[in-house]
């Protein structure tokens, strides 16, 4: 028997999870036509608009897409680059983003957490935050130059839908 090489191990793994999640915690029964046009997040008034860096906006629809599928709301983003964290903190360099979870249940909390993160993959961290209640999302490991820089057109087309 063979040893799996990391990279498959990390898919199985968190194939497992989800799988293991969906028989948990089953999502209610969603029309493919609803999840087509799954709203733009909402943002907490002071969180500035954020800017379309390639792992910010993979966070931001992920986490917006299952928040949606679980609660047919989309999700509340309360922090990006603003707030208060630590000095070192991904916040800052816009690579983290929190959610607001103090409208669910603590079953759909874990739920939310653990679909987030078998979505993402292991090079992010999602921790389920309770003072105050949230959901933390942020990159795991180094980031390249491609991770923050915007394509060209795309800031603005972010910016507008987060004003919306």
């Amino acid at each position: 028997m063979r040893a799996l090489p990391a990279k498959e191990y990390s898919r199985i793994t968190s194939a497992l999870l989800v799988l293991g999640a969906a028989l948990i915690f089953p999502l209610p029964v969603a029309r493919e036509s609803s999840l087509a046009r799954t709203p733009p997040p909402l943002f907490k008034p002071a969180v500035p608009p954020p800017p379309a860096f390639p792992v910010l906006v993979g966070i931001l629809t992920t986490a917006n897409r299952i928040h949606w599928q679980l609660t047919g709301e989309p999700a509340i983003v309360t922090s990006l680059a603003n707030g208060l964290h630590r000095p070192e903190s991904l916040h800052y360099k816009w690579l983290a983003a929190d959610f607001r979870t103090r409208h669910l249940a603590i079953s759909q909390c874990t739920q939310f957490a653990q679909l987030v993160q078998a979505a993402l993959g292991q090079q992010f961290v999602v921790i389920l935050e309770t003072d105050p209640p949230h959901l933390h999302v942020a990159r795991r490991f180094a980031v390249s130059a491609a991770d923050v820089s915007a394509p060209s057109g795309s800031q603005k087309a972010m910016r507008a839908s987060a004003a919306d």
